[in-house]
Protein backbone atom coordinates (compact mmCIF):
# COMPACT_ATOMS: atom_id res chain seq x y z
CA UNK A 1 0.00 0.00 0.00
CA UNK A 2 1.24 3.50 -0.83
CA UNK A 3 1.43 6.55 1.36
CA UNK A 4 -1.08 9.40 1.02
CA UNK A 5 0.68 12.30 -0.68
CA UNK A 6 -2.13 14.85 -0.38
CA UNK A 7 -5.79 15.10 0.56
CA UNK A 8 -8.31 17.69 -0.58
CA UNK A 9 -11.98 18.09 0.34
CA UNK A 10 -14.32 19.41 -2.35
CA UNK A 11 -17.47 18.93 -0.30
CA UNK A 12 -18.69 16.19 -2.63
CA UNK A 13 -22.01 14.82 -1.42
CA UNK A 14 -23.31 13.72 -4.82
CA UNK A 15 -22.57 10.91 -7.18
CA UNK A 16 -19.95 12.16 -9.57
CA UNK A 17 -17.96 10.91 -12.51
CA UNK A 18 -14.48 9.47 -12.55
CA UNK A 19 -11.91 12.28 -12.31
CA UNK A 20 -9.68 12.74 -15.37
CA UNK A 21 -6.07 13.85 -15.67
CA UNK A 22 -4.64 16.10 -18.35
CA UNK A 23 -0.99 17.09 -18.09
CA UNK A 24 -0.43 18.30 -14.53
CA UNK A 25 -4.13 18.86 -13.83
CA UNK A 26 -6.88 16.73 -12.32
CA UNK A 27 -10.51 17.52 -13.25
CA UNK A 28 -13.36 16.37 -11.02
CA UNK A 29 -16.91 17.08 -9.98
CA UNK A 30 -17.60 18.83 -6.70
CA UNK A 31 -20.72 19.99 -4.91
CA UNK A 32 -23.93 20.08 -6.93
CA UNK A 33 -23.32 22.15 -10.05
CA UNK A 34 -19.57 22.42 -9.48
CA UNK A 35 -16.48 21.38 -11.34
CA UNK A 36 -13.01 21.47 -9.86
CA UNK A 37 -9.55 21.62 -11.41
CA UNK A 38 -6.62 20.77 -9.14
CA UNK A 39 -2.88 20.47 -9.54
CA UNK A 40 -2.44 16.69 -9.60
CA UNK A 41 0.92 16.70 -7.77
CA UNK A 42 0.00 18.96 -4.84
CA UNK A 43 -3.80 18.83 -4.65
CA UNK A 44 -3.90 22.64 -4.73
CA UNK A 45 -7.16 23.87 -6.23
CA UNK A 46 -6.78 25.88 -9.43
CA UNK A 47 -10.53 26.55 -9.46
CA UNK A 48 -13.66 25.02 -7.92
CA UNK A 49 -16.94 26.71 -8.67
CA UNK A 50 -20.49 26.33 -9.86
CA UNK A 51 -20.49 26.09 -13.65
CA UNK A 52 -23.27 23.55 -14.23
CA UNK A 53 -26.83 24.77 -14.11
CA UNK A 54 -28.10 22.23 -11.57
CA UNK A 55 -26.40 18.88 -11.99
CA UNK A 56 -23.32 16.99 -11.12
CA UNK A 57 -21.25 15.65 -14.01
CA UNK A 58 -22.14 12.10 -15.03
CA UNK A 59 -19.06 11.96 -17.26
CA UNK A 60 -15.92 13.97 -18.01
CA UNK A 61 -13.37 14.12 -20.81
CA UNK A 62 -10.55 16.63 -21.33
CA UNK A 63 -8.57 17.46 -24.46
CA UNK A 64 -5.91 19.70 -22.88
CA UNK A 65 -7.83 22.96 -23.44
CA UNK A 66 -11.45 22.07 -22.75
CA UNK A 67 -13.53 20.02 -20.34
CA UNK A 68 -16.41 18.07 -21.89
CA UNK A 69 -19.15 17.21 -19.40
CA UNK A 70 -22.24 15.03 -19.65
CA UNK A 71 -25.04 15.52 -17.11
CA UNK A 72 -27.99 13.54 -15.77
CA UNK A 73 -30.29 16.15 -17.39
CA UNK A 74 -29.13 15.19 -20.89
CA UNK A 75 -26.76 18.08 -21.51
CA UNK A 76 -23.35 17.92 -23.08
CA UNK A 77 -21.30 20.93 -22.04
CA UNK A 78 -17.90 22.28 -22.99
CA UNK A 79 -15.97 24.47 -20.54
CA UNK A 80 -12.59 26.14 -20.84
CA UNK A 81 -10.07 24.17 -18.78
CA UNK A 82 -8.24 27.20 -17.37
CA UNK A 83 -11.21 29.45 -16.57
CA UNK A 84 -14.30 27.23 -16.37
CA UNK A 85 -16.10 29.53 -18.85
CA UNK A 86 -18.89 27.85 -20.83
CA UNK A 87 -17.92 27.44 -24.49
CA UNK A 88 -21.07 25.63 -25.68
CA UNK A 89 -23.82 23.23 -24.63
CA UNK A 90 -25.95 20.65 -26.45
CA UNK A 91 -29.21 19.03 -25.30
CA UNK A 92 -30.07 15.40 -26.06
CA UNK A 93 -33.62 14.02 -26.43
CA UNK A 94 -36.05 12.42 -24.01
CA UNK A 95 -35.13 9.08 -22.43
CA UNK A 96 -36.52 5.94 -24.05
CA UNK A 97 -36.84 4.37 -20.60
CA UNK A 98 -37.19 5.96 -17.20
CA UNK A 99 -33.53 5.33 -16.35
CA UNK A 100 -33.26 7.67 -13.38
CA UNK A 101 -35.26 6.55 -10.33
CA UNK A 102 -38.14 8.81 -9.31
CA UNK A 103 -37.86 10.99 -12.41
CA UNK A 104 -40.00 10.38 -15.46
CA UNK A 105 -40.19 12.08 -18.83
CA UNK A 106 -36.65 13.44 -18.66
CA UNK A 107 -33.56 13.53 -20.83
CA UNK A 108 -30.43 12.04 -19.31
CA UNK A 109 -26.91 10.91 -20.02
CA UNK A 110 -25.26 8.34 -17.78
CA UNK A 111 -22.08 7.78 -19.84
CA UNK A 112 -18.92 9.84 -20.14
CA UNK A 113 -18.16 11.70 -23.37
CA UNK A 114 -15.35 10.37 -25.56
CA UNK A 115 -13.00 12.51 -27.63
CA UNK A 116 -12.55 11.06 -31.10
CA UNK A 117 -10.55 12.94 -33.73
CA UNK A 118 -12.09 16.47 -33.75
CA UNK A 119 -15.40 15.30 -32.27
CA UNK A 120 -16.98 14.51 -28.94
CA UNK A 121 -18.97 11.27 -28.99
CA UNK A 122 -21.86 10.94 -26.57
CA UNK A 123 -24.20 8.02 -26.04
CA UNK A 124 -27.49 9.17 -24.54
CA UNK A 125 -30.53 7.55 -22.98
CA UNK A 126 -32.61 8.73 -25.94
CA UNK A 127 -30.98 5.84 -27.85
CA UNK A 128 -28.72 8.02 -29.99
CA UNK A 129 -24.98 8.27 -30.39
CA UNK A 130 -24.13 11.90 -31.09
CA UNK A 131 -20.98 13.11 -32.82
CA UNK A 132 -20.50 16.76 -31.83
CA UNK A 133 -17.94 19.13 -33.28
CA UNK A 134 -15.52 19.65 -30.37
CA UNK A 135 -15.04 23.33 -31.25
CA UNK A 136 -18.67 24.40 -31.72
CA UNK A 137 -20.88 21.73 -30.13
CA UNK A 138 -22.86 21.36 -33.36
CA UNK A 139 -24.08 17.83 -34.14
CA UNK A 140 -22.14 16.52 -37.14
CA UNK A 141 -23.58 13.01 -36.90
CA UNK A 142 -26.26 11.01 -35.12
CA UNK A 143 -27.04 7.29 -35.13
CA UNK A 144 -30.19 5.99 -33.45
CA UNK A 145 -30.18 2.51 -31.95
CA UNK A 146 -33.66 2.14 -30.43
CA UNK A 147 -32.34 1.48 -26.92
CA UNK A 148 -30.60 3.73 -24.39
CA UNK A 149 -26.82 3.97 -24.47
CA UNK A 150 -25.64 4.03 -20.88
CA UNK A 151 -21.94 3.29 -21.48
CA UNK A 152 -19.32 5.39 -23.23
CA UNK A 153 -18.42 4.34 -26.78
CA UNK A 154 -15.08 2.57 -27.11
CA UNK A 155 -12.55 3.91 -29.59
CA UNK A 156 -10.76 1.23 -31.57
CA UNK A 157 -7.76 1.53 -33.88
CA UNK A 158 -9.96 1.66 -36.97
CA UNK A 159 -13.36 2.69 -35.62
CA UNK A 160 -15.50 2.39 -32.53
CA UNK A 161 -17.87 0.15 -30.65
CA UNK A 162 -21.20 1.07 -29.05
CA UNK A 163 -23.18 -1.04 -26.58
CA UNK A 164 -26.87 -0.39 -25.97
CA UNK A 165 -28.83 -0.98 -22.80
CA UNK A 166 -30.53 -4.05 -24.29
CA UNK A 167 -27.17 -5.79 -24.74
CA UNK A 168 -26.55 -5.15 -28.45
CA UNK A 169 -23.02 -4.44 -29.65
CA UNK A 170 -22.40 -2.28 -32.72
CA UNK A 171 -19.01 -1.91 -34.39
CA UNK A 172 -18.25 0.98 -36.73
CA UNK A 173 -15.28 1.11 -39.07
CA UNK A 174 -13.84 4.46 -40.11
Amino acid sequence: SGEIVWEQSLGVEYQYSTPVVTGDLLVSGGDSGCLAVLWARSGEILWHRTVLERDYPSGLAVDGERIFVTTPSGEVRCHDLQSGELCWKFQTGADLLDMTPYKQGIASILAAPVIYQDMVLVGANDGALYALDAETGQAVGRNTFGAPISAAPVVLQDGLCVVTWNGQFFRFRT
